[in-house]
Order: C-alpha cells, then structure tokens, then sequence
C-alpha cells in the first residue's frame, strides 16, 4: 500500500478500533491500488497463526468517512506448485498503463466471456502466449482457463455471473466484484486482473459463499 492510502486508512480508522484485533492478528497487503474515492486491497492473513486466508476488499475512503463497500474472504488453496498461488506474481504498478483502458479491458472480458460466455471471442481478449492464473485449479495458460469455461458451460448447473456490481482500476490493474452461481450456490466473488497490451495477462480470483459469509477483523474495525 502506498503512502497516501495508508495515511487515508490511518485518518479515517476509529481511536476505538485496536479492541478488535487479536494480539497475534497478522496480515501482508499483497496488491491495492485506489480508484476515485475507492480503495481495492488484496490481502495475505494470518489470524491465529494456524490457518492461512485471501482477502479482496473494496473500501470507501472518501470525505465522509472510510467503510467496506465489498469482501470476499477465502481459505488459501495448498498447492504445490507456488506459480499458482492465490496471491503469487508480480506487485508493482505500471504507472504509464491507462486506467480508463485497463478498466474497458477488464469490463469487456467479463461481459463478453464470464457473463454471456462467448468463448470464440476468449483469444481476443487475452493474452494466449502470457497469460498466467493464479487460481491453484487451473494449471496451464489461457488454452487451459477457455476450456474450463466451455467446460462449465456443458454442465447442468454451471458456473454463472448473476451480476457484476463494481469494476475498479489503477494503471495495469482492475478488479470485478460480482455475485456468481455455481452449483446451485451463490457467492460473492472478486476477479483481479492485470492487463498488458489491452489483453488479460494475468488473473487472481476468490469467491465466498454467501450463506457462509465472514469480516475479516481487520475490515470491521474500519
């Protein structure tokens, strides 16, 4: 996190708000980026020291007063292989990339592809040599992420977005937050992508369900 968006957090968090976390809480922003007044953080925790989480949170940081707009919280998925870790690849910021371009990227890859699931299209929106998911599910580039998709959509109940509530961006990188369906189950849902060229390079997702859902301690006390 940078400077100026820890000194928000740091203005706008409440004197009361150290009561609510454990002594032993720890937590490493991996990615977070602000998007007019929004801040998206991609977070690594550690809360008891046991058991290992992803979080994905959006938050309001505006005038008026800092609070969770969106949050998906997710057990980490072992995986041996560390290229497909939940919060695995690269960090910094590509300050030259557009965000208005990032973000129509993004927008029209999930329209196109997770929404309406017009997989003929898949190869124009990502990168098919480049592309890496971090989802430990999904080995492979972006020939192995198509299939899944046109494999979900031969199945009875398959994976479906219901709606795509926001969509926030900064240079190279954009976030969707969405509430899916798969299984006949509803989750709410957070895809981050980072673009390169116009195409998706790169792509982390969770998903929560949403009769299971938790805050994060360190998202309630803000």
């Amino acid at each position: 996190m940078d400077d100026h968006n820890a000194q928000a957090l740091r203005e706008r968090r409440p004197a009361s708000s150290k009561a609510f976390y454990p002594p032993n809480f720890r937590f490493e922003v991996i990615r977070s980026f602000e998007d007019d007044g929004r801040l998206f953080m991609h977070v690594a925790q550690n809360p008891d020291g046991q058991e290992n989480w992803v979080t994905m949170s959006l938050i309001d940081v505006g005038a008026e007063g800092a609070g969770v707009l969106h949050q998906v919280t997710t057990p980490v998925r072992v995986t041996g292989n560390p290229d497909h870790t939940m919060v695995g690849g690269p960090r910094l910021i590509t300050e030259s990339a557009a965000r208005t371009a990032t973000k129509a990227a993004v927008r029209e890859f999930v329209d196109t592809i997770l929404v309406r699931g017009e997989t003929d299209r898949f190869d124009e929106r990502v990168d098919m040599i480049r592309f890496r998911s971090h989802n430990p599910r999904i080995p492979g580039g972006g020939a192995s992420l198509r299939r899944l998709i046109e494999a979900e959509q031969a199945c009875a109940e398959p994976l479906r977005y219901l709606k795509v509530h926001d969509i926030v961006g900064c240079a190279n990188y954009a976030a969707a937050f969405s509430t899916i369906e798969f299984r006949g189950r509803r989750y709410e849902a957070c895809d981050l992508f980072r673009v390169d060229d116009g195409r998706i390079a790169e792509h982390w997702d969770i998903a929560e369900a949403s009769d299971e859902r938790l805050m994060a301690s360190n998202d309630r006390a803000i």
